[in-house]
């Protein structure tokens, strides 16, 4: 059973293997069994992902930053002008930034301002703000936030993130697919577990024909779970992992399954791949363990204490949803903003 379901659950979103994941994790994702199966809904892709997204916030702040109109295509297409983005002006998206620390100037419960410091260059720079919202994920707040009372802290402790990797493989056709009458495939040994034909996104309402002999992307979605180890072993092991493959390793590991699979219906990975793409999710997934989401008898739930605001600082992450994607994320900064606004009535 942990064969079929580990990989879904790592990949699905948590990281990890299936046993040291919330049941009420599995809900969230839709796993069969658990009451609530939102496998078989349609599922599409943004050309470059969630960037698409974000592309059209930046447009809606910053028109200028990026050239032609809001519609969708220009949104997604048009080049940026990242000049635009570091102006001294009402939003200003600093360019080369990195935060490394947040701290209330005073004590957090009768400050009247927080200060935020970040290295631009080989320099410091430090901004004053009323407040202040960490975006960040748990990884990184949990460090540059540097008066985090011991609640906040002991809640972080029991933050844990299962990393996976995506890679995606460009093929100058699928017709090896095709012969076998599928556009995907999954897999219980080997590199990986699943691999899909992306079919192309629509835009402007333009089709894009789904034909074997055109070029296509394949998809992997790699985790690394282990059953039967605990979550925080399982995570840093995972990660480790991760970061101690080279790309050439991956990228051989790659051929040869695609190889394996396919060779006997006239793929041939010297000759059909284009380019392999490897992105390494270092910074990974919440991974939920019981307890998470709603407590236990000994301590309360790590994501309801971080919701709530630290003085002038707000925390705004999807992994304080339990389940990490775009459309949480803007529920929980939307929670942050509200919590901010508080201070300033």
């Amino acid at each position: 059973m942990f064969r079929l379901s580990d990989p879904l659950v790592a990949t699905g979103d948590y990281g990890v293997s299936s046993d040291v994941v919330s049941a009420y994790g599995a809900k969230l994702l839709g796993l069969p069994g658990t009451g609530e199966n939102i496998l078989g809904e349609d599922v599409f892709s943004f050309p470059g992902g969630n960037a698409a997204i974000l592309r059209h916030i930046v447009k809606a702040m910053l028109p200028q930053a990026i050239s032609g109109t809001r519609s969708f295509a220009d949104v997604l297409y048009a080049p940026i002008d990242f000049s635009a983005l570091d102006r001294p002006q009402h939003t200003r998206i600093r360019l080369g930034a990195t935060a490394v620390a947040v701290r209330h100037e005073g004590k957090p419960e009768t400050a009247n301002s927080v200060e935020v410091t970040y290295v631009i260059g080989d320099q410091l720079a430090r901004v004053r703000s009323k407040t202040a919202i960490v975006a960040a994920g748990g990884w990184i707040a949990r460090r540059i936030v540097r008066d985090l009372p011991p609640s906040y802290v002991a809640a972080y402790g029991q933050f844990h993130h299962g990393p996976i990797l995506v890679a995606n493989v460009a093929v100058r056709n699928w017709k090896a697919f095709a012969k076998l009458g599928i556009s995907a495939a999954h897999w219980f040994d080997g590199f990986g577990f699943f691999v899909n034909v992306r079919q192309p996104m629509k835009i402007n309402g333009i089709p894009v024909p789904l034909d074997p002999s055109k070029p296509a992307m394949l998809t992997f979605y790699v985790a690394f779970p282990q059953s039967g180890v605990p979550i925080h072993v399982q995570t840093s092991a995972a990660r480790a992992r991760l970061f101690g493959t080279t790309y050439a390793e991956f990228e051989l590991q790659i051929r040869k399954q695609l190889q394996q699979m396919l060779g006997d219906s006239g793929f041939d990975a010297r000759r059909d791949i284009a380019g392999i793409v490897i992105n390494r999710w270092g910074h990974a997934y919440i991974a939920p363990q019981p307890g998470f989401y709603f407590g236990t008898p000994d301590y309360p739930a790590p994501l309801e204490v971080i919701r709530e605001r630290h003085g002038r600082i707000a925390f705004g992450h999807s992994e304080l949803s339990g389940r990490q994607s775009w459309g949480r994320a803007a529920q929980e900064s939307r929670r942050a903003i509200k919590q901010v606004l508080e201070v300033l009535v």
